[in-house]
């Protein structure tokens, strides 16, 4: 879970923390947020063409966060907030879309694969290292 002290703060983007490379969008319903995203425009990598990966020689959009209160899951708010992030990043010139997701989560992987059709390119292992 993440430390209380000081989140409200850290999850208000305010006024000027959108740009030309990053969005942050909530979903209100009746006066509540019920979700957020946050994404990010990331140009080519200039050693793109010496990649296996095709997607970095692209603008990129890369989705780094999305989250909806429990109790509106299943309501299309999710689906609602990628598809604003996708067509910004359209805009933007973004050709592919990324994100991250937790592969135990049981509603996210079929939430990112089945609804939203993203496909899966790879998986990110993790090692915590101490001494």
């Amino acid at each position: 879970m993440p430390d209380d002290d000081g989140l409200v703060a850290f999850a208000d983007p305010g006024t000027d923390d959108n740009s030309a490379t990053a969005l942050f969008i909530v979903a209100e319903i009746d006066d509540e947020i019920v979700g957020h995203l946050y994404a990010q425009i990331v140009a080519p990598e200039d050693s793109g063409r010496f990649q296996s990966s095709s997607d970095l020689r692209e603008t990129r959009l890369f989705i780094e966060a999305l989250s909806i209160l429990r109790s509106r899951w299943r309501q299309g708010v999710a689906t609602a907030l990628v598809e604003a992030a996708e067509a910004w990043g359209r805009e933007r010139g973004a050709t592919v879309a990324l994100c991250d997701t937790w592969v135990g989560s049981p509603v996210s992987l079929p939430f990112w694969e089945e609804r939203m059709h993203y496909e899966g390119r790879s998986i990110r292992l993790r090692k915590r290292l101490t001494a």
